[in-house]
């Protein structure tokens, strides 16, 4: 893995950092006979497993239409759409959840129906989600590999404390209240291997997930999906894919090879509960080489579809070697179920996890400001700016949000500096410069109405350019020079905001199309209910309930994407705050997230 100053840094201060406990892996690995080697040589690597580096990344499905908007649906005016005005959601249902583990059986995707929550923002830490602990200790860095860096020596006890308190067996009791009866949650590979290089803390992490999954196994039935939402290298350029602007986990037989091992370890974990049927492995998130079209059909190369292939291959042959049965969630990096379906044998334990964002952090703005701020760069000259073609038509002067980010912006974080993400020769490429890795990585957790005074870390508010490190022209406000307004230089109308009452409607219409061809099993891994613009505290009930019902009917049910969300500072378009919206404690506070499915548009 490549070692910047930053990972040096943390190798130092790691030094005395809080020792991790033994791992369950290395046992795993003693008794299957594994060899803990690292390989240079990727051939070798894969010999041992008795595979081969696929190829045939070209035979792949048809790639379902996100097209940037992070929802596969069609929304306003489009065909498959019927939307009547406002919520009108009055319908109940009494929808038969299977249970998470039923004795000492395994899961079948195909008949299972999922009510899940991400425990997101406990062993992988999430800036968006907890604003006021992350400002404690580092208000500075915008990614969990810059926060642990900073505190050195003691970030051990800092992220061990957050272990021991952000999730606690009592909120498991309260989510069972709710009817939830599967735990989706994301881990760093740290927590599983230590990698010579990385920032990231590798310490105590089994014990604490042990605590929680035994206890919500045993006390209440659920099904626990355990993802590996980092790998060695970064797998998306995002902070929760290691750190901000790394994608070199693909194409590397090292960083492979110690994804492999953290796959023995999490194996080795599973093996010592006792429950090996209570799990699901998830072995990669949201993976994306090309971070500027993130959550596009463009985000993803087919050498990337090749080595995630290759990588997954490997994962089933050592899922086989504990127990076969164990299914192996495949991440659809916004391309959908068709697209994956081809790699794998009808037979193969897989099910497709599919991701629906209708929040500005994917929002409609991007692919029409890649295309209005990159592809038409030519003309967009020197006084654009790319964070101005990027949120194309998103209002950010009155901070609506379409992909900034609280603290992501377009100022010496976001490593724009004075040219504003797009040189004099207007050759801004497919990277979309800093522009892209600040104002929009940073606010992709759900988070991404920016607020008054979000968004430009060099100090000036959304809506003005002067001091907004990007030169006096950058074009940050909609008007004059933005080269993003309908007719301004790039020649691409504004793409209109995505409204909260066009959700329940869409989702009720056409979640079906998730499905696919139908060859694998679909779960919807993560979902959530905020809109880019018209949230209203009344409609939450119908939208959370209308997905709750559609991914249940026709898939294999669905997951809400934060438990928690202490983001009281962070603002929205329309009602409350993003807490109010992303948090699914406050939802269950506030009887919108109850046992019962009711209030459902369809």
């Amino acid at each position: 893995m490549r070692v910047s100053t930053v990972a040096t840094a943390a190798m130092v201060a790691g030094s005395t950092q809080v020792q991790a406990a033994p791992t369950f892996g290395l046992a795993f690995g003693l008794l299957k006979g594994l060899t803990t080697t690292v390989h240079a040589d990727i051939n070798l690597l894969l010999g041992s497993l008795g595979l081969g580096v696929q190829t045939n990344a070209n035979i792949h499905g048809q790639a379902i239409g996100f097209g940037g908007v992070g929802c596969p649906f069609s929304l306003a005016n489009q065909a498959g759409v019927s939307v009547n005005a406002g919520l009108h959601g009055g319908l109940s249902h009494n929808i038969g959840w299977t249970a998470g583990v039923n004795g000492g059986a395994f899961i079948n995707w195909r008949n299972f129906k999922a009510n899940g929550v991400t425990l997101s923002g406990w062993l992988v830490q999430d800036k968006s989600l907890d604003v006021d602990w992350w400002n404690k200790y580092g208000s500075d860095c915008d990614d969990e590999w810059s926060l642990t860096a900073k505190l050195g020596a003691q970030a051990g006890a800092v992220l061990e404390a957050r272990y021991a308190s952000y999730i606690t067996t009592s909120y498991i009791d309260s989510l069972a209240a709710a009817g939830i009866n599967l735990l989706r949650i994301p881990t760093h590979y740290a927590a599983w291997v230590s990698v010579p290089g990385s920032a990231l803390y590798h310490g105590n992490q089994q014990a604490y997930l042990k605590t929680i999954c035994q206890y919500a196994i045993e006390r209440h039935g659920m099904h626990i999906v355990i993802g590996l939402d980092s790998l060695p290298g970064g797998v998306n350029g995002l902070a929760a894919g290691e750190r901000i602007g790394a994608t070199a986990w693909f194409n590397s037989a090292e960083n492979l090879s110690y994804s492999f091992q953290a796959i023995d370890a999490i194996l080795g974990f599973i093996s010592a509960t006792g429950h090996v049927n209570a799990f699901t492995i998830s072995p990669i998130n949201e993976p994306c080489d090309v971070t500027a079209q993130f959550a596009t059909q463009g985000g993803l190369s087919l050498g990337a579809t090749n080595f995630i292939n290759t990588y997954v291959q490997g994962v089933l042959k050592k899922i086989g070697q504990l127990d076969a049965r164990i299914p192996c969630m495949v991440q659809d990096a916004f391309l959908g179920h068709d697209y994956w379906a081809p790699f794998f044998s009808a037979g193969a334990n897989v099910v497709i996890d599919s991701h629906v964002s209708f929040s500005g952090a994917i929002g409609a703005g991007i692919s029409a400001g890649i295309g209005a701020g990159v592809n038409a760069a030519a003309n967009v000259g020197a006084d654009a700016g790319v964070n101005a073609g990027l949120n194309a038509g998103a209002n950010v002067a009155s901070a609506v949000g379409a992909g900034v980010g609280a603290n992501a912006g377009v100022g010496a974080a976001a490593g724009v500096g004075a040219n504003a993400g797009v040189d004099a020769a207007a050759g801004a490429g497919a990277r979309v410069g800093g522009g892209l890795f600040g104002g929009l990585l940073g606010g992709l957790s759900g988070n991404a109405n920016a607020g008054a005074n979000a968004g430009v870390n060099a100090g000036a508010k959304v809506g003005g350019a002067a001091s907004a490190g990007v030169g006096a022209n950058a074009g940050v406000n909609a008007g004059a020079n933005a080269g993003v307004a309908a007719g301004a230089n790039a020649g691409v109308s504004a793409t209109p905001n995505l409204s909260a009452h066009l959700i329940a409607p869409s989702v009720c219409k056409q979640a079906s199309l998730l499905k696919g061809s139908g060859k694998f099993p679909v779960f919807v891994g993560s979902y959530g209910i905020q809109a880019q613009e018209g949230n209203t505290l009344a409609g939450r009930k119908t939208i959370y309930n209308t997905q709750k019902y559609a991914y249940a009917r026709n898939l294999s049910g669905g997951c809400f994407s934060h438990a928690k969300a202490n983001s009281n500072a962070v603002a929205v378009s329309g009602e409350g705050c993003a807490s109010d919206y992303n948090s699914f404690q406050n939802l269950m506070t506030a009887n919108v997230a109850t046992k019962n499915t009711e209030s459902c548009y369809c």
